[in-house]
């Protein structure tokens, strides 16, 4: 759970940083690269849990979080693309 837990604050962290000019586009391309590994290792590990525990739920929560942060990657990578894949 705390993988899951730690993916959104590294995105927001960089995307806040990016808007303040403290880190570039790429820099903030790798910081979203690494919190959609983090979050897709989050997702292997809970969904091993039973889908009726809270774990569970949270597993299916963070597989629609990765699916939204594939298609938000995907529409960058339409628009640029240098853009990471996941």
């Amino acid at each position: 759970m705390t993988l899951y837990e730690l993916h959104a604050p590294i995105m927001i962290y960089a995307e806040h940083r990016h808007d303040y000019g403290e880190i570039d586009e790429q820099a903030l391309k790798n910081k979203v690269e690494e919190a959609a590994q983090i979050l897709e290792e989050a997702i292997s590990i809970l969904k091993l849990e039973d889908p009726d525990t809270p774990e569970g739920t949270i597993g299916r929560i963070a597989e629609q979080s990765f699916d939204q942060l594939k298609a938000s990657i995907r529409k960058e990578k339409e628009k640029d693309p240098t853009t990471i894949d996941v």
